[in-house]
């Protein structure tokens, strides 16, 4: 039979796949937060990728706070970005954030400006 080859569990590719997420975050922190500094606005991020439990399928969650015409670019930015980086950015604007939502920005979110 010759020698046996380890075994990469489920658990361990989504382990693994999840690391693959924070990494790709944290890799666009810098990015976003120049980015917003250069244009006069800032991105919140929230959800799973604020709170830190992210999941193999999880996207980054980000509310695109920039002064009117400059809105459109920082979307687009930012979502390139995470193409860039190989996860899906799901971006809203803030005057689009229900009360709801706008609460757990209060609570969970990260400012990145």
């Amino acid at each position: 039979m010759g020698d046996a080859q380890p075994v990469y569990t489920v658990a361990e590719r989504r382990r693994d796949a999840a690391a693959r997420q924070r990494a790709a975050r944290d890799a666009m922190l810098p990015a976003l937060r120049a980015y917003a500094r250069a244009h006069r606005g800032r991105y919140v991020l929230f959800g799973s990728a604020a709170r830190d439990t992210m999941k193999p399928e999880s996207d980054l969650d980000l509310v695109v706070d920039f002064p009117g015409t400059e809105e459109g670019p920082a979307t687009t930015f930012a979502e390139l970005l995470g193409a860039e980086h190989g996860i899906t950015v799901d971006p809203r604007p803030l005057w689009a954030c229900g009360e709801h939502l706008r609460r757990r920005l209060e609570t969970e979110g990260i400012i990145v400006e």
